[in-house]
């Protein structure tokens, strides 16, 4: 079969070879394995390259030979098992070596192609498996990125090892709440159009908590606002703030925070360094734009339909818009529009408990992006 006489099937084949041989060598031929990948195509060693990579490989290297085995070496007055420690390095340099080789297998991989064979050696599901996996490692490096940046920004105003460990629990907390939803059959999650959505729901009785859940460029921000052409052309009553991306240069990007009502904007967060302690990722927030999509929240009560686009990382952190969204929850009666990213939804229940109580008795639904 062609597959059989691919370089990829070569290289793929060397890779596998290296890992037999690991032993031998483990850091001279984990070294070559990296070269060998790098050099039939540079995108299979690219996930290596992002120090976020290495976080938790890093922290499990150190951790276990500190709990595990026989403790006879110590280092800065902590005992550690020298034996663990090798055997943890080992076992990720392992690990990477069999990275690279599922990277060299399904790098640019046309999966019509590749289907076939999978059939003939029985997994006949191969299709829906490799779908699946698109599906959840996207959600992972949301994850991370998201506890990430929340780590980072508290690093920043205190630096202690609980919040370190604390660090490490969240993400965890995060893969194991990730497992448990996929697991779950959630019918109600189906994206589903603006227009398709109001003429499945029965909005007369009030109130109600719609919730827009998708990663970054998922489409979040245009699906509400298309939803507030649909009910503005209903004669509805809508408010509220949503926030634009707009493209300042080739690499450089920055937000507007824009009533919806009024169109007032103010430019929310800006790529280049500014006199702000707050920062997620690439992003630094203008602290008096914060303030003013506060204040704007605190007087929209009287409409039908409120939109915040979006509840992020600073809410979730009890900052950024939730003194105006608490303002706005209290004696609401109408339907409360909120966007957020798929990483933080597996968090929304409890914050909606602890942040916004009265929400819990509201109707609601999920619409999933």
């Amino acid at each position: 079969m062609k597959f059989f006489r691919s370089k990829r099937f070569w290289i793929a084949l060397l890779i596998l070879v290296g890992l037999f041989l690991l032993r031998l060598n483990p850091y001279l031929i984990t070294a070559l394995l990296f070269c060998i990948a790098f050099l039939y195509n540079a995108k299979t060693v690219r996930p290596l390259k992002n120090y976020k990579f290495w976080i938790i490989i890093l922290f499990l290297i150190f951790i276990v030979p500190i709990f595990t085995g026989v403790q006879d070496k110590s280092f800065l007055g902590i005992n550690y098992s020298s034996g663990q420690l090798q055997k943890t390095i080992f076992m990720t340099l392992r690990g990477i070596s069999v990275f690279l080789l599922f990277q060299i297998l399904t790098i640019d991989l046309d999966i019509e192609k590749i289907k076939p064979i999978f059939s003939k050696i029985g997994i006949k599901n191969f299709d829906v498996l490799y779908n699946l996996s698109n599906e959840i490692f996207p959600k992972i490096t949301s994850i991370l990125n998201a506890r990430y940046n929340q780590f980072k920004a508290n690093w920043r105003n205190h630096h202690s090892l609980e919040l370190v460990f604390d660090f490490f629990n969240d993400i965890f907390t995060d893969f194991f709440l990730l497992s448990d939803q996929l697991s779950k059959a959630e019918p109600e999650l189906a994206a589903i159009s603006p227009t398709e959505f109001l003429n499945q729901n029965d909005f007369t009785i009030k109130p109600h908590l719609i919730v827009v859940v998708g990663d970054a460029g998922a489409g979040k921000t245009p699906w509400v606002e298309q939803l507030i052409e649909l009910l503005q052309s209903k004669d509805e009553m809508v408010d509220g703030i949503i926030s634009k991306k707009s493209q300042q240069s080739d690499d450089k990007w920055y937000h507007n925070l824009i009533r919806i009502s009024t169109h007032e904007k103010r430019q929310l967060t800006t790529m280049n360094e500014i006199d702000t302690d707050i920062k997620i990722g690439k992003f630094y927030f203008f602290k008096d734009s914060i303030k003013w999509g506060n204040e704007q929240l605190i007087f929209v009560k009287n409409s039908d339909w409120i939109i915040v686009d979006e509840v992020g990382l600073l809410e979730f952190d009890s900052s950024g818009f939730l003194p105006g969204l608490q303002s706005l929850v209290t004696n609401f009666s109408g339907c409360l529009v909120i966007t957020i990213r798929s990483a933080l939804f597996l968090h929304l229940d409890s914050f909606i408990e602890e942040q916004l109580h009265s929400v819990k008795s509201w109707q609601q639904h999920i619409i999933k992006l």
